[in-house]
């Protein structure tokens, strides 16, 4: 009856590099403890610098000891990149990630924190952090918050990604920027745009062998365009063969826009629409 004590370290290597501009990841692994109980640390390097670190419970001898009738490990690891330009996207770079991975297997909780600079051309870039709880159970992921912010607004997305039979996603989502217009070269163009607000839902099935579905479903979308306020909703679905836009509204003042469309597998277009503007002043 004993708890078996564990003593390991490992160093490994890949042996030919990714591609010519990804070198081949390599690793150094370190474990301590015992069966019940290890502390792990890795360190990745090669196309990316990773520090891995935390505590593995496995249970495993008590087990061994008739002490336990199952195996049940959890853990409880920090991962940490350090700052990386995107392979193949030089334009981001990441300039600080940190992923905690804490539970069992069957409920392991995701949460992760990221800053991230894009940068769009030589006088502009969007800096923006994210924040993500997420909790992986079997075969699929329950996202409860995946919050991207920018200095002028944000992103809320929760929702399901599921892939026990089809993979299918169902998300909803707002947004809110007080300065849409930052992220566009907008300077010469006469075009002021301020308050972006949007709600919606988003669904995604995409079955074995079979035809993807979509739908969109925007209730809610405003924007101040040169002091104007523009306002709206749209429902878009795709179920394989054909694109449905049932709705498509925009009002603004007493104008007012509503146009419904289909296009089928034969891209015959069907649309209808009712334009009021009275004054295009």
């Amino acid at each position: 009856r004993r708890p078996y004590p564990v003593e390991a370290a490992l160093n490994w290597q890949y042996q030919e590099d990714i591609s010519e501009t990804i070198v081949a990841p390599a690793g150094n692994l370190e474990l301590s403890g015992d069966l019940n109980n290890l502390t792990l640390s890795h360190q990745l390097s090669g196309p990316a610098a990773l520090d891995s670190s935390g505590t593995i419970d496995l249970g495993l001898a008590s087990f061994l000891n008739a002490e336990s009738d199952n195996i049940t490990p959890a853990l409880d690891l920090t991962h940490t990149l350090s700052p990386m330009t995107v392979p193949g996207a030089v334009q981001l770079t990441i300039n600080s990630f940190t992923l905690n991975t804490q539970g069992t297997p069957d409920d392991l909780g995701l949460n992760a924190n990221a800053s991230i600079t894009a940068t769009i051309n030589d006088e502009l870039s969007i800096q923006s952090d994210i924040r993500t709880q997420a909790f992986l159970r079997g075969s699929y992921l329950d996202i409860d918050t995946l919050a991207l912010a920018t200095d002028s607004g944000q992103v809320l997305i929760d929702g399901r990604v599921d892939w026990s039979d089809a993979v299918s996603i169902n998300a909803n989502y707002s947004i809110e920027d007080s300065a849409p217009g930052s992220y566009l070269a907008l300077e010469d163009s006469g075009i002021v745009l301020a308050n972006l607000a949007s709600r919606g839902q988003v669904g995604l099935i995409m079955p074995a062998g079979g035809d993807m579905n979509l739908s969109l479903q925007v209730p809610e979308i405003s924007v101040v365009v040169n002091d104007r306020t523009i306002a709206g909703s749209s429902e878009l679905a795709f179920d394989g063969s054909r694109w449905q836009l049932s709705q498509f509204q925009l009002n603004s003042d007493e104008s007012h826009i509503d146009v419904q469309a289909e296009m089928n597998s034969d891209q015959t277009i069907q649309a209808a629409s009712v334009i009021n503007i009275p004054n295009l002043s």
